[in-house]
């Protein structure tokens, strides 16, 4: 039997923490987002997710400094949350792989559960924004 540390560092699988309908249709529905992440991550989702039927790459991408902005559509996110919950379930894709798909499927899923759980609908809001960007916390002193 493994120990729970060990289960721990493996990514979970597809099925358990997978994006039910009541969260797709949340994605589905947004217009206005904003996608912040490192160009690789940016690359990482349009490479496991651009197969999907409904993942569109978005028309303006911006990149800066090795950051990307991308405002994808909410037909998107359902594909990159559905595309992703394949990817960190498929052992055949690797730890590596698997870990990175089910670390930005936790972000997302988390975003758009929030909406989930409180939308609103209207044309002068700001956009959902989905900043993909661990960083440590900064110690107080740091703060100052």
């Amino acid at each position: 039997m493994a120990s729970p540390a060990a289960s721990e560092s493996v990514p979970q699988t597809s099925g358990e923490g997978s994006p039910d309908l009541v969260t797709l249709r949340a994605a589905a529905g947004v217009s206005a987002a904003e996608l912040h992440a490192h160009r690789d991550t940016w690359e990482f989702l349009v490479k496991h997710t651009g197969a999907d039927q409904h993942f569109h790459v978005p028309g303006a991408v911006v990149e800066d400094g090795g950051m990307v902005v991308a405002r994808p559509s909410g037909p998107s996110l359902v594909a990159v949350l559905t595309s992703l919950d394949d990817v960190r379930g498929d052992a055949a894709a690797g730890l590596g792989t698997q870990a990175i798909a089910h670390h930005l499927h936790q972000r997302i899923v988390g975003i758009v559960k929030k909406i989930a759980q409180d939308s609103w609908a209207g044309g002068d809001g700001d956009p959902v924004i989905i900043r993909i960007d661990d960083r440590p916390k900064p110690d107080d002193d740091e703060r100052r």
